[in-house]
């Protein structure tokens, strides 16, 4: 298991080949999420692209990453958690619900 912080660095396809020992994935489990909770109205801008870029953006790469090597493996599985918040919402989390109905859309 690698651990990245995914609010600084995109993953990439090094990053996942770092993570294992023969240099493939296996299983990619994408649980990671951040919240910055306030009313629509008042979100910044920037808060709410920190939120889907996390959340949704680097999930994407991750997992485009993962599945490129596990596609040369003929093996693998990928988890993603989407959250039933993408579809029901919740008051003060517009960014975090957008991100989480992008990973439904999938």
């Amino acid at each position: 298991m690698l651990p990245c912080n995914l609010s600084t660095a995109p993953p990439s396809r090094r990053w996942c080949r770092r993570g294992s020992r023969d240099g493939q994935v296996d299983i990619l489990i994408a649980n990671a999420g951040i919240t910055r909770d306030n009313l629509f109205v008042q979100c910044a801008t920037r808060t709410g692209t920190t939120v889907i870029n996390v959340n949704l953006t680097a999930t994407f790469r991750l997992a485009r990453a993962a599945t490129k090597l596990m596609m040369r493996k003929r093996f693998g599985a990928s988890s993603r958690s989407p959250r039933s918040v993408g579809v029901t919402g919740n008051p003060g989390q517009a960014n975090y619900t957008a991100s989480k109905a992008g990973l439904i859309g999938r």
